[in-house]
C-alpha cells in the first residue's frame, strides 16, 4: 500500500448503497473494507470491482455484536495498517405494523442494527481515528416523516440523525 492511499470501512457493502459506495471507492483508488452478514455478497462485489485482491478485504460483520465490530478493525488493521473513512451504512427495515401489533422482538433487531450498530461501529473507529478522519453515516428521510407501519425503522433513523450531531 502506498502511503499516500486511503483505506475505508462500509458497512453493509453487500447490496444497495453500501454496494455501489464500496464499488465507486475503489474506483477511485481506495482499499476498502466490506463489511456485511453475507460472504458470498461481498466477494461477489470485489469480483465486480475487477481491482487487484490487495486492494480490498470481504469481512463478516454484524453491526450489532460489538465482538464482530472488534473483529473488522482488527483484520482492518491487520490488512491495511490504518483507516481514513468509515461509512456507517448497515441499516434494516422490517416493516411491522403499527406500534400497537408490532413485534419487540422486530423492534429490538432493527434498534440493534440501525442504532446500536452505527454505535458500535463509530466507537471502534473513534477510538483510533487518525487526523483527518471522516464518518460518514446513512440517514433516512423516515427519521424525520413518521411512517406508522415502520415504526421500528423510523425510530432507528431519528436517533442516527441525533447520534451524527452527537459526533460532530
Amino acid at each position: 500500500m502506498e502511503a499516500n492511499e486511503k483505506v475505508a470501512i462500509i458497512t453493509g457493502a453487500s447490496s444497495g448503497i453500501g454496494k455501489q459506495t464500496a464499488l465507486a471507492l475503489l474506483k477511485l483508488g481506495y482499499s476498502v473494507v466490506l463489511a456485511a452478514r453475507r460472504a458470498e455478497l461481498l466477494e461477489q462485489t470485489i469480483k465486480e470491482s475487477g481491482v487487484a485482491a490487495s486492494k480490498s478485504l470481504a469481512v463478516t460483520t454484524d453491526v450489532s455484536d460489538p465482538d464482530s465490530v472488534k473483529a473488522l478493525f482488527a483484520k482492518t488493521k491487520e490488512a491495511f495498517g490504518r483507516l481514513d473513512l468509515l461509512f456507517n451504512n448497515a441499516g434494516v427495515s422490517m416493516d411491522n405494523g403499527p406500534v400497537t401489533e408490532s413485534n419487540p422482538a422486530t423492534w429490538r433487531r432493527v434498534i440493534d442494527i440501525n442504532l446500536m450498530g452505527i454505535y458500535h461501529v463509530a466507537r471502534a473507529f473513534i477510538n483510533d481515528m487518525p487526523r483527518g478522519g471522516n464518518i460518514l453515516n446513512t440517514g433516512s428521510g423516515a427519521g424525520e416523516n413518521p411512517q406508522p407501519n415502520d415504526s421500528s425503522y423510523c425510530v432507528s433513523k431519528a436517533g442516527l440523525h441525533m447520534f451524527t450531531g452527537v459526533l460532530a
